[in-house]
């Protein structure tokens, strides 16, 4: 008898564990609805506040946020200036991973924006910075990044581009701001990185001579012109040379808040 109750509670045990293995769910079989690849599954950000569309971080001393945007592709964005009373002053790493923007505009509560902030093949058709009188700005962006007009407001007498630029390299592409426009109030432009990019200055050439380039003793006009096209605001028409040939120089104007360059277009 005891045999037998042995052999009974092996044979249920024996049924059990084979029934356990052979109808184990498998987790990583795309049948299951709820299955989500490791590279989809969605990013998880350990914020104190949240509206959908930015991820609020509270300061140690709680008297300011840090932001990262968690939306998807846009066409327009603001950075928030507060959000429940508190004031927003940071833009943090990876603020903007991997996203399509139409215009970012970051006005100028913000005064820090850290390391690598834009990253992963973001793209932005139009950033607008306004720099505040005090700010620290990280390398904002990292990994084949492309700015398509960048417009610098505010604070601007000493504009410099690098904290914008990560050089990159093999690994981590350059970085591509194609075109940008600089004010007449600059008086000091750092921008090495000056490669295949389009300036639009908001004066004459003798003004543009007169901003100082870091480490440079050349005048703006051949530097910038040797790497990088430089265009001259003008709000009518330039005239025509003495001998009707087409305007010296390259001018640019506003249509539809957007910088135009003048093309001058023969009558036949």
């Amino acid at each position: 008898m005891k045999r037998f109750l042995t052999l009974f509670l092996s044979l249920i045990l024996g049924i059990s564990t084979f029934s356990f293995v052979g109808c184990k769910q498998d987790n990583n079989s795309n049948d299951n609805d709820n299955y989500v690849p490791p590279e989809q599954a969605p990013v998880i950000y350990d914020y104190d506040y949240t509206d959908g569309k930015w991820a609020y971080f509270l300061s140690d001393d709680n008297t300011y946020l840090s932001v990262k945007y968690i939306g998807g592709d846009v066409d327009e964005l603001t950075v928030p200036t507060s959000y429940n009373g508190i004031p927003v002053t940071t833009i943090k790493t990876e603020a903007f991973l991997g996203v399509k923007i139409g215009k970012l505009t970051i006005l100028d509560n913000i005064t820090t924006i850290e390391d690598y902030s834009m990253t992963s093949y973001t793209v932005i058709d139009k950033l607008i910075i306004e720099y505040p009188e005090v700010y620290d700005h990280g390398v904002g962006l990292y990994n084949s990044v492309t700015i398509k007009l960048f417009e610098p407001r505010g604070n601007v007498e000493d504009l410099n581009f690098e904290p914008l630029w990560y050089p990159g390299g093999i690994v981590n592409p350059r970085n591509s701001i194609r075109k940008a426009i600089i004010p007449k109030e600059t008086k000091s432009l750092t921008y090495r990185y000056c490669t295949n990019s389009i300036l639009f200055y908001k004066g004459t050439i003798d003004d543009f001579n007169k901003i100082e380039v870091p480490d440079s003793g050349a005048l703006p006009s051949n530097l910038f012109n040797f790497a990088c096209e430089v265009y001259y605001y003008s709000e009518i028409e330039p005239e025509l040379n003495a001998d009707g040939t087409a305007y010296d120089g390259k001018y640019w104007r506003y249509v539809n808040n957007e910088p135009v360059v003048w093309e001058y277009t023969p009558i036949n």
